[in-house]
C-alpha cells in the first residue's frame, strides 16, 4: 500500500496498486484529507478558484465495484483531476481514468480496455442465469462511463471490449480516449 501516495508539494497521487477495497480506503483516506486542507486554507485566505490535482496512474486494474467507487469519488471531489497514463493502465484503472478532466498518456505507455471477466465455478443453472444477469448490468455501466467521459464511439469500445487488445498513446488519441501525449 506504500506505493499509493501522494505528494503534498505538486498534488500528486501515484495509483500502481491493484484496486482492492484497501487501495480505495486509502485513496479515499488521502483525498479526504486533501479537501479538509485545501478548505481550511481556502476559507483561510479567501480563495476561489479550484485545485488542481495530478493522478498517475500505472495499475493492471483490479475490482470493477471499486474502480467505480473511486470513478465517483473523483467525479464527486471538488478537485481539477488530469489523469495521466504512466506506463501501462488496464482494467479497472482505465474506469478510474475516465473520472479525470483531462485525460493525457505518456509516449510509450500503453492502455487496455476490456470485457468484463467473472470467476464462476461449478454451479447451478439459476446461479448461473444470475451472475450473466449481474455481469450484464456491469457491463451496461462500464460502457455508460466510457461513453459519456471520452469520444470513443460506441462501435469501437464494443470492438476493444471484445478483443483484450493493448493500445498505444497515439491510438488512445485516435480513439478518442485521451485528449493528449505528455
Amino acid at each position: 500500500m506504500e506505493n499509493l501516495c501522494i505528494s503534498r508539494k505538486n498534488l500528486d497521487f501515484y495509483f500502481n496498486e491493484r484496486i482492492t477495497s484497501n487501495t480505495y480506503h486509502k485513496f479515499l483516506g488521502l483525498l479526504k484529507d486533501l479537501e479538509q486542507e485545501y478548505t481550511d486554507v481556502k476559507n483561510k485566505y479567501n480563495l476561489s478558484e479550484q485545485l488542481k490535482v495530478n493522478l498517475y496512474l500505472a495499475t493492471y486494474g483490479g475490482s470493477l465495484h471499486y474502480s467505480i467507487a473511486i470513478y465517483e469519488i473523483i467525479k464527486k471531489s471538488p478537485f481539477y483531476f488530469t489523469g495521466i497514463v504512466q506506463g501501462h493502465c488496464a482494467s479497472g484503472g482505465t474506469i478510474i481514468l475516465m473520472a479525470c478532466d483531462v485525460k493525457c498518456i505518456t509516449n510509450y505507455s500503453t492502455l487496455l480496455i476490456h470485457e468484463l471477466s467473472d470467476e464462476i465455478e461449478r454451479e447451478k443453472l439459476s446461479k448461473l442465469k444470475e451472475h450473466i444477469r449481474n455481469d450484464e448490468i456491469l457491463n451496461t455501466l462500464m460502457k455508460k462511463i466510457y461513453l459519456t467521459n471520452c469520444s470513443i464511439t460506441d462501435e469501437n469500445l464494443t470492438f476493444l471490449l471484445n478483443s483484450d487488445r493493448y493500445l498505444t498513446a497515439s491510438e488512445c488519441i485516435e480513439n478518442g480516449i485521451v485528449s493528449m501525449i505528455v
